[in-house]
C-alpha cells in the first residue's frame, strides 16, 4: 500500500471515530452575528465546550475554499466539534461566497482577510470567551496571517496563531485547482504569507508533519515559513516546538488522527503562554 493510500484509509477510519464521538457528545452551537464589510451577513456559529464559562477559544481559518461546513465536517485534522469535545469553545465561519454565503469569492484576499478579522472581534469580545487562538488549515493562513497583520491591535489580544501545513508562498500553491493561476504580482501581495509572517505581533508556532497534506514528502514548507517569521519582528515563533535556527525539528506523524491530539497540545500550550 502506497503512502497516500494508507493515509486516504487512516482518513476513513478518523471520520467513523467522529462520528461516533459526535453521536455520544453532541456540542450545542450558539449563532454568531458576523457581517462582512459589504454589510451582509455571513454563516459564523460557536461549538459550546462542557463546563463553565469563561472559555479558551480557537477562531477556526478554513482551508483550501471551504467555510463552516469544512470546518464542521470531517476533513480538517482538526474540526469545530472535536475542539469543543476536547473543552475549548470553537468559532466557524464563512467567507463570502462560500457555503452559500453572499457575496463574491475572493480567495483568501483583502476581503476575505478583512472578514477574518470581524470573526476575530467578536471571539475577542464574547462575553464568556476568556482567551483567543487562531487555528489555520492549510490555505486559511493566508486569511489568518492577512488579518493579523492587517490589525497589529488584534494580534496583540489573542495567544497567537497555529498554523497546520499552510502554504506561505505561491511556489506551494495547486493554483489551477484554486483557480489562481495567474503573475499578477498585486494579486498575489496579499495572499503569499511569506511575505508578512514576520510583521505578526502575536507568537506564531507552525506545524508540519513529516508527510504533508497536499505535497506528500516534500515538506519544505513548514521550514520556509517559520524562517520568514523568524527573519522579523515576530516576538515568538516554533516550528513543531523548536525555537529558531531550526536546527532539531521533529516533524509530525503522517496519521492525523495523531496530529489531531497533537495540535490539540499546541493550542493548550499557546493559550497557557508556553511553547509546547
Amino acid at each position: 500500500m502506497s503512502a497516500w493510500a494508507g493515509l486516504a484509509a487512516e482518513r476513513v477510519g478518523r471520520r467513523v471515530e467522529e462520528l461516533v464521538a459526535r453521536t455520544r457528545d453532541p456540542r450545542p452551537t450558539e449563532t454568531l452575528e458576523l457581517c462582512s464589510p459589504s454589510g451582509h451577513a455571513l454563516p459564523c456559529r460557536m461549538h459550546l465546550p462542557a463546563g463553565p464559562p469563561p472559555w479558551d477559544a480557537v477562531l477556526l481559518c478554513p482551508g483550501g475554499l471551504d467555510g463552516v461546513r469544512g470546518v464542521e465536517g470531517w476533513s480538517p485534522v482538526l474540526t469545530a466539534p472535536r475542539l469543543a469535545r476536547e473543552g475549548l469553545a470553537a468559532v466557524a465561519w464563512s467567507p463570502s461566497g462560500r457555503d452559500g454565503a453572499p457575496g463574491e469569492e475572493d480567495r483568501n484576499g483583502p476581503t476575505a482577510q478583512e472578514e477574518t478579522a470581524a470573526a476575530l472581534r467578536l471571539a475577542l469580545a464574547h462575553p464568556r470567551v476568556r482567551r483567543v487562538v487562531v487555528f489555520s488549515i492549510s490555505f486559511g493562513v493566508v486569511l489568518a496571517v492577512g488579518a493579523l497583520t492587517r490589525h497589529p491591535e488584534l494580534a496583540q489580544r489573542v495567544a497567537g496563531l497555529l498554523d497546520w501545513e499552510g502554504p506561505p508562498s505561491r511556489r506551494w500553491f495547486h493554483v489551477r485547482r484554486l483557480a489562481m493561476w495567474t503573475h499578477d504580482e498585486a494579486w498575489w501581495e496579499p495572499r503569499e504569507a511569506v511575505r508578512h509572517l514576520g510583521r505578526l505581533a502575536c507568537p506564531y508556532h507552525r506545524y508540519q508533519s513529516v508527510w504533508d497534506h497536499v505535497h506528500g514528502p516534500d515538506n519544505g514548507l513548514g521550514l520556509e515559513a517559520a524562517r520568514a517569521a523568524a527573519a522579523g519582528t515576530c516576538p515568538e515563533v516554533r516550528l513543531n516546538g523548536a525555537p529558531p535556527p531550526f536546527d532539531e525539528v521533529r516533524l509530525g506523524p503522517v496519521a492525523l488522527r495523531a496530529q489531531a491530539r497533537e495540535l490539540v497540545a499546541h493550542l493548550r500550550a499557546l493559550l497557557a503562554g508556553r511553547a509546547p
